[in-house]
């Protein structure tokens, strides 16, 4: 669900923008005579509040995908070109093609109802969907981010699937066409679920990650890596051992960093936990193993946690600091200005409970 909120939380970010973005919009209107505001009655307010929701979508999506804010690194453009996957579904993960195929069926619906006057046939509304997705994809390319042609496939699919429901849900009025619409309305749900059910044949990024997880911790327990201390630091500096009957935050922790990992901003670090602690005051949880650990982190390959036998994590902004004993060598700061930190609940709530606050 966190890919859920993630949308959810850049609309509630866009709707004022997207008021300003209509209210300009209708101002031109108003000056051009294309909307009399001095009759309310004859306004459209069904179609505004369509042109409303497309203006938070539209700055929504792309805050997702990187476009709003898009800068170009420095050097040439083929040196900063990230990879290309041209082969479909091939080890792609089932719940990121789903909501890759989510992600545009807004479009799909929205387009028909805020651009009225275009004539819209599934051809139209399959060549936008198409070209929308090419250009924010080729644009990704050359900030060294990936262009992956399943993106382009399913966010195409999702907004021929939302063209299909507004269709098909304007049809319903009519009694003549009701039939028909009906089954255009079933067409439009269960053809991308079928899709998607034969994709999982091929797209087995999920049960690879969960075996390589699995894989991991059974590997923990044939080496009998334990964790040997756990507990949480206070804004005191004071360090607070968990008692033995309380759950352990490694598994959510660890969870956090593999999921969150692109996001970071890694480096060496050269200090202690003692430090750490002092020169920013606040809640830390902290985690120390023997024998050493390595921490896969598959979401960022070139970022290496190896030989480990301290972890320190700052609850509040996910900072992490590792090491072996007491010295801290590498760090890693979470880097997503336009998507904050979002602390673990049970996790925080532990480290207060422990703290006494």
């Amino acid at each position: 669900m966190g890919y859920v909120k993630t949308a959810f939380w850049y609309g509630e970010l866009g709707l004022l923008p997207a008021l300003g973005v209509l209210l300009g919009w209708n101002l031109v209107l108003g000056l051009t005579g294309k909307r009399d505001f001095r009759r309310p009655k004859d306004l459209p307010w069904g179609r505004m509040a369509a042109e409303l929701a497309f203006s938070v979508y539209a700055l929504a999506v792309l805050s997702i995908t990187g476009m709003l804010g898009l800068s170009l690194p420095e050097g040439s453009l083929l040196d900063n070109m990230g990879q290309i996957y041209l082969v479909p579904f091939l080890g792609a993960s089932l719940k990121m093609l789903g909501l890759n195929l989510l992600l545009f069926v807004p479009y799909g619906f929205l387009l028909p109802l805020v651009l009225s006057g275009i004539a819209w046939t599934w051809k139209r509304a399959l060549l936008t969907g198409f070209l929308t997705t090419l250009t924010i994809e080729t644009l990704q390319l050359f900030t060294g981010r990936m262009f992956e042609v399943d993106d382009l496939l399913m966010n195409t699919a999702g907004t021929l699937a939302g063209y299909a429901l507004v269709t098909s849900l304007r049809s319903l009025r009519d009694p003549a066409r009701r039939r028909r619409s009906l089954g255009t309305l079933a067409l439009a749900l269960c053809v991308p679920a079928l899709g998607l059910f034969l994709t999982s044949f091929f797209a087995n990024a999920d049960r690879i990650q969960a075996a390589e997880l699995e894989a991991y911790f059974a590997q923990l327990e044939t080496e009998e890596t334990s964790i040997t201390g756990e507990g949480f630091y206070g804004p005191d500096g004071v360090f607070h051992l968990l008692a033995a009957d309380q759950d352990n935050g490694w598994e959510t922790v660890r969870e956090d960093l593999g999921n969150g990992a692109a996001l970071y901003r890694s480096g060496p670090a050269s200090t202690v936990v003692s430090e750490v602690v002092r020169q920013v005051p606040g809640l830390y949880y902290q985690v120390t193993f023997s024998p050493a650990v390595d921490i896969p982190l598959e979401n960022a390959p070139d970022w290496q946690i190896e030989h480990i036998t301290c972890l320190l994590y700052r609850l509040t902004d996910g900072a992490v600091w590792y090491g072996t004993g007491d010295r801290l060598t590498g760090c890693g700061i979470y880097g997503d200005r336009e998507h904050p930190f979002q602390p673990d609940g049970d996790l925080y709530g532990a480290a207060l409970a422990a703290v006494g606050n």
